[in-house]
């Protein structure tokens, strides 16, 4: 059975340091995100302004609903 997928995007700016763009699939099971982080800091002379593609994947895991196998009597 296939999950429900959701296309998720972001985009952050972490001040002084990076500008980031996101863009992922996200279900239940798992998110699968790509990301660029553009470096807007000191380090971007010795960078030459290159930022760095990203690559995540969290897995979760799903707990099935728990079923009572016998009925405990009350006294």
């Amino acid at each position: 059975v296939l999950a429900k997928t959701d296309l998720v995007m972001g985009a952050w700016y972490r001040y002084g340091d990076a500008a980031i763009i996101s863009l992922g699939l996200d279900n239940r099971y798992y998110t699968l995100g790509f990301s660029y982080d553009y470096n807007a800091s000191t380090l971007n002379s010795v960078t030459s302004g290159a930022g760095a593609y990203e690559i995540s994947l969290t897995i979760r895991k799903v707990k099935e609903a728990r079923r009572r196998r016998f009925s405990t009597p009350k006294i």
